[in-house]
């Protein structure tokens, strides 16, 4: 890289591995685990979440860890829509993002 004198190992996720935790969290957030309180898929997603950025945060895998979030953020937002019959959602003046993070959900 320009400006840097010494290297550094640029270590990301491949598409695969991205694509197979992807797998992963949609099968966690299906429409057959709507029945789960928030906190509990909370936790069971920190918990995997973490573990993968564990291991893959090595390197600068920024742009796969927002792509991640983003992901996540968009199935748990479904969630909350199939387990409530009247429309969901945030509280007056807090983002859809921050009502997450507020309820237990780690970014990477």
């Amino acid at each position: 890289m320009f400006g840097r004198r010494q290297w550094y190992s640029n270590v990301f996720p491949s598409k695969r591995a991205q694509q197979r935790k992807r797998a992963v969290l949609h099968r966690m957030t299906d429409r057959r685990h709507c029945f789960k309180p928030l906190p509990w898929l909370d936790a069971e997603l920190n918990r995997h979440r973490r573990g993968w950025a564990n291991y893959f945060g090595f390197g600068v895998p920024r742009r796969a860890f927002n792509q991640l979030n983003r992901y996540v953020l968009h199935r748990l937002w479904q969630h909350l829509h199939r387990r409530s019959q009247r429309r969901f959602g945030p509280p007056e003046g807090i983002s859809e993002h921050e009502h997450l993070t507020k309820l237990g959900l780690l970014l990477l």
